[in-house]
């Protein structure tokens, strides 16, 4: 069962944070502001760059937003595609050292099930069946509109991203 929280979380933050339109460096810490933040998390995700992840969020979120990608196989997340076509992020309120930006876009996620079935059946457990296995698979296979308050503050000088990620739609 752990491992099926495991894969879904997996799934919804991959959700909640979506791709960005341009490929675009990874950043390599906080940004210089809010908007900017989101789109290093974004980029960082989009890129599969895991172990880059952790100077991009707050501290008191970390473990929870890194660790939805570095609690899944890298077969999977191989695996996986994803992109957000028409986003739009754009800050929509600041206060002090926090701020909250607004996403939204069309999430279009893919699932190549060739390379995915033996991680997923891995997670599930070997009692899962083909079409269990297969059922999942297509589950995580997304087409569909995202809005989004992302939580964004200021540490150590510049602005990371503070949301959990735990759902479509704030």
């Amino acid at each position: 069962m752990r491992r099926i929280l495991i894969l879904a979380t997996l799934v919804m933050a991959l959700a909640a944070c979506g791709g960005s339109s341009g490929g675009g460096n990874v950043a390599a810490g906080p940004a210089s502001d809010p908007v900017g933040a989101v789109n290093n998390y974004i980029n960082a995700v989009k890129a599969k760059s895991f172990d880059k992840l952790g100077p991009l969020v707050c501290a008191a979120k970390r473990y929870q937003m890194v660790g939805a990608f570095t609690g899944a196989p890298s077969a999977l997340l191989s695996a996986m595609t994803f992109d957000v076509q028409n986003l739009n992020v754009q800050q929509t309120s600041i206060n002090g050292d926090a701020a909250v930006v607004h996403l939204t876009g069309k999430l279009v996620t893919t699932v190549d099930a060739g390379k995915a079935k033996d991680a997923v059946k891995q997670l599930m457990g070997s009692q899962a069946t083909d079409q269990q296995v297969n059922d999942f698979i297509t589950a995580m296979t997304m087409n569909k509109d995202i809005a989004q308050d992302i939580d964004v503050v200021k540490e150590n000088g510049g602005w990371v991203t503070c949301s959990s990620l735990s759902g479509i739609g704030g």
